[in-house]
């Protein structure tokens, strides 16, 4: 083991400290390579902004490093600051937290150990804008040999602050041209454009002298406090606080007062300022409206409307005329005119004014023409007029009615509604043409005869004389034959004829009625249960009918039951096998027929099967299922009682029973 006498030379310089404590160490034998690194992660930072470090103690080694410090004084551009410390592999001897510098001594770090110090501040509001944050960071161990000085200190200088706020204002009314006696809105918007937030903002805005009732109202955008909800008057609202990309939006109304001279300019200013807060660009805090100009104007208004979309010739015609002034001043030289169209006559019309309407005619007769009237605000004139439509009007004619109004000694900003004109009524000869069509059954036999009655009637209130008639049969219909006859004075119709019907060209005064009696056979090979749907209609199109739904007439309840060949029913006589089996399939007939209260019904079955005999009544509903079951190849019977399937008995009349099994479907009546 090695001794070594240290003598100090008494010299305080600092490079001969350094020099000496070198000597010291590398007399010691020991050495460690001690480093810091300190970063905040940003570029910039607002003003009142909070900035976190992140630093790194690490002892790259070979030795321990028993007695280090690390030293960083915070620039004076930070307040509020507090620290905590973490360390990894072994390090002792540091502070876990503190608030303020870090000045940590005594530190005890193993080769590879690290220590991270992370740090919290906030930045003083009061930074100027641009200045650069710089901190230094420095690491020393006065009891080993440190090979590397270079990385004892860091430093993170290039974080500039940001403090500067663009307050902006906006005012406009969205109008050039103002009314003696009208409401003029303004929107004012006071807005923070950022980055930083602003706390002590001045908001004012001085209206026109001709503006009486001033009043406004503030909505907020983006969290903006401390500002007046509501006010009367100019506007100094103070105080208040905007946070970056905030605004409040001032909605203000005032009066033009009615005594303001014509083509006065309204002129309005706003302007906004922070004395707490540095604003780059002052050119935007200042709004001017000055391009409202006060005229004497009104907004006359013609309303014309009879109602209607479609008159008769001959028919009365009604119109409503309004005249209204709507505008803020009164008007004294109103003039209204109506030209009425030449497909009317007998025209007359009585007149009534509100208050503050007078100068006009009370009735009259002909055509519309009124000069001088005189209109207070939102005084109004309504003209009634009772016409009638030539009786010789021609279909589809369209009348044509212009109303106007207009006073030639005052501005009317919009003339859009200075003419009314009804145009959507038209001259129609009418007739509500009706058909029907019913065979009167809702079940039929394929093989039986089927009896259609359609009925064709106008009901006015005009004639029809090119009326068309159509029925396309249903498929399973043969042998089509019908016969027309008329009522009322109808003429044009085929008397006869045979198959689809389309008759064409009738004639139908009103009240008139043509009857088709359509009969026709049902097809043998019809399937069981098909639905006969048979779809009559009626129709001029020369004439407008006022009602299309019954312009079609659908019959579709007929339901068809399969053909029963009775040349193949089992009836007594027929020829059997020696062991009494029959050859075919039958159904017979119920016996007694008729009967009270019971019947048979007998069948017969070659071979063996499941057996369902069904009950229905005329309009084929499902009544009571009779047998449902196997049964062996021979004769059979079942007992009808007379009762539904409730319990409840039938009522008298005509019924079918209906014997379906593999191979075989037959029904009869009873």
């Amino acid at each position: 083991m090695n001794s070594y006498l240290v003598v100090w030379s008494g010299d305080d310089d600092k490079q001969t400290i350094d020099d000496e404590l070198e000597i010291y160490g590398r007399l010691l034998g020991t050495e460690a390579d001690i480093a810091v690194t300190v970063d905040d992660g940003v570029n910039e930072v607002l003003a009142a902004g909070m900035l976190t470090y992140t630093i790194s103690l690490v002892n790259n080694g070979p030795d321990a490093a028993l007695k280090t410090s690390i030293s960083d004084i915070f620039p004076s551009e930070l307040r509020d600051i507090s620290w905590e410390a973490s360390a990894t592999g072994g390090a002792t001897g540091y502070e876990l937290s503190g608030n303020g510098n870090i000045l940590d001594h005594g530190i005890n770090i193993p080769a590879g150990a690290t220590i991270h110090y992370l740090v919290q501040a906030t930045v003083d509001p009061a930074v100027p804008d641009s200045t650069l944050i710089i901190n230094v960071v420095s690491v020393n161990d006065s009891l080993v040999f440190d090979p590397d000085t270079s990385n004892n200190h860091d430093m993170d200088d290039d974080t500039r602050v940001i403090n500067r706020a663009d307050l902006a204002v906006t005012l406009t009314d969205g109008q050039i041209w103002a009314g003696v006696g009208e409401t003029v809105s303004y929107s004012l918007v006071l807005s923070n454009n950022g980055p930083v937030s602003v706390s002590n903002t001045t908001v004012m805005s001085e209206f026109p002298v001709e503006l009486y009732d001033v009043s406004w109202t503030a909505t907020p955008t983006g969290a903006a406090t401390g500002f007046d909800s509501s006010g009367t008057g100019n506007l100094m609202d103070t105080g208040i606080s905007l946070p970056g990309g905030a605004l409040i939006t001032y909605s203000i109304m005032g009066i033009v007062q009615p005594e303001t001279n014509d083509s006065t300019i309204l002129v309005a200013t706003a302007r906004t300022l922070d004395s707490l807060a540095i604003d780059p660009d002052t050119t935007n805090n200042i709004a001017t409206d000055n391009d409202t100009r006060v005229i004497r104007r009104t907004d006359l208004s013609i309303t014309n409307t009879d109602q209607r979309t479609m008159v008769r010739a001959g028919d009365t015609l009604a119109y409503e005329i309004t005249v209204t002034n709507l505008g803020a001043i009164a008007v004294d030289n109103v003039t209204i005119r109506d030209e009425f169209p030449p497909i009317l006559h007998t025209i007359s019309w009585t007149a009534a004014g509100s208050a503050g309407a007078s100068g006009f005619d009370s009735t009259g007769q002909g055509n519309i023409d009124h000069s001088g009237i005189h209109l207070s605000a939102q005084a109004s004139i309504i003209y009634s007029v009772m016409s009638i439509v030539d009786s010789t009007a021609a279909d589809s004619a369209v009348i044509l009615n212009i109303a106007s109004v207009n006073d030639d000694l005052v501005f009317d900003p919009d003339t859009t509604n200075n003419r009314a004109v009804d145009n959507d009524t038209r001259v129609r000869h009418m007739a509500d043409l009706a058909i029907t069509n019913s065979d009167q059954v809702d079940v039929i036999t394929a093989g039986e005869s089927l009896l259609y009655t359609i009925q064709v009637k106008n009901n006015g209130p005009d004639p029809a004389s090119h009326v068309t008639v159509a029925d396309q049969f249903p498929a399973a219909l043969l042998d089509i034959i019908w016969t027309a006859t008329a009522t009322g004075g109808a003429t044009g119709y085929q008397n006869n004829g045979t198959g689809h019907l389309l008759d064409e060209g009738i004639e139908l005064p009103v009240g008139s009625m043509i009857t088709y009696s359509v009969s026709a056979l049902v097809d043998t090979l019809t399937n069981d249960s098909t639905l006969l749907i048979n779809l009559a209609s009626v129709k001029d199109r020369r004439v407008f009918d006022p009602d299309t739904l019954n312009n079609v007439a659908l019959d579709n309840d007929t339901r068809v039951l399969a053909y029963v060949d009775t040349s193949a029913t089992g009836l007594p006589g027929e020829e059997t096998t020696p062991a009494g089996i029959p050859r075919n399939f039958a159904l017979e007939q119920n016996y007694p027929n008729p009967f009270n209260p019971e019947t048979d019904i007998r069948f017969q079955l070659p071979v063996a099967g499941e057996v369902r005999i069904t009950l229905y009544n005329m309009r084929g509903q499902e009544m009571r299922i009779l047998t449902d079951q196997r049964y062996d190849a021979g004769y059979h019977q079942v007992r009808w009682n007379g009762k539904d399937a409730n319990g409840i008995r039938a009522a008298s009349g005509v019924y079918i029973y209906r014997m379906q099994t593999k191979g075989f479907v037959a029904h009869r009546k009873l």
